[in-house]
């Protein structure tokens, strides 16, 4: 896919690498000019025929970008203190926390602009925002690695919280056993459903990420029955056609095992 604006370097986001700001391919959060452009965009989607609109994960600022010079000019202002890129960069200091702080409320800032263009375009459209798996037990790695904060994207407007509850990919990443892995799924969907209510989505990976292949019954069936009772509403991710028919089997075929003391009933939950 090739996008117009990534050929206006100064709409463009900026990182910082080997001592020096470099242009990276995404829209500049902190250019008021790139965020009107990423709101008219979304405006347009939602004229369409659609049912709603889906923000995907990728609505981040992560650890070494932001230093644009609309960002360090933001930072500067914020903060009160001097755009150091060293500084904001090293883990710990006062110009970290601020850099943090800055880029998370940068990010909801963006996401609202999103979502009141999307409501002006066609009023009551829902939309869903995609959120990393860290973010309801660690949030301060969310904060840190993506500047996602919960109480700044809950306050954007959001109608749905889509929790990328990957499990194989959780289980790679965290280096964990298969046994620690479902413990963390299920503490994970508790805290995100404390966290967003009936807001809360929980989406799970029907495909391996690397080979492509589907995920067996019995894995995928042993992972949807740790999902809390209260998770209303279940997708599944990568799903092509010919997987229907493997995940209506997750639903018909739930264990049913009284002595699994973390199985949970799924008679009322609904799959948008």
């Amino acid at each position: 896919r090739k996008f117009a604006w990534l050929r206006e370097e100064r709409l463009l986001d900026r990182h910082w690498h080997k001592g020096e700001s470099q242009p990276i391919p995404k829209l500049d959060l902190f250019n008021p000019e790139a965020v009107e452009l990423q709101a008219a965009l979304f405006a347009a989607l939602a004229r369409q025929p659609v049912r709603g609109i889906l923000v995907q994960d990728d609505l981040t600022l992560l650890r070494q970008e932001g230093f644009s010079r609309w960002g360090r000019e933001a930072f500067a202002r914020e903060s009160g203190l001097a755009a150091d890129p060293a500084r904001m960069l090293a883990k710990g200091s006062a110009w970290a926390r601020a850099w943090e702080e800055t880029k998370t409320t940068r990010v909801g800032q963006a996401l609202r602009r999103i979502v009141d263009a999307c409501r002006r375009a066609r009023p009551g459209i829902e939309i869903g925002l995609n959120v990393h798996y860290e973010a309801p037990l660690t949030p301060e790695r969310a904060r840190s690695w993506y500047a996602f904060d919960a109480g700044g994207t809950a306050a954007a407007g959001i109608d749905f919280f889509y929790l990328m509850a990957y499990h194989r990919q959780m289980r790679a990443e965290m280096r964990l056993g298969e046994g620690e892995n479902r413990l963390y799924f299920r503490r994970m969907l508790e805290a995100a459903l404390r966290l967003w209510g009936d807001r809360l989505v929980a989406k799970l990976q029907v495909r391996d990420w690397k080979s492509s292949e589907p995920i067996p019954l019995e894995e995928l069936r042993a992972y949807y029955d740790l999902i809390p009772a209260g998770v209303g509403r279940v997708c599944f991710a990568a799903a092509d056609p010919e997987d229907l028919d493997l995940i209506s089997q997750v639903f018909a075929q739930r264990s049913r095992s009284d002595s699994d003391s973390v199985r949970v009933s799924n008679s009322n939950r609904r799959t948008p």
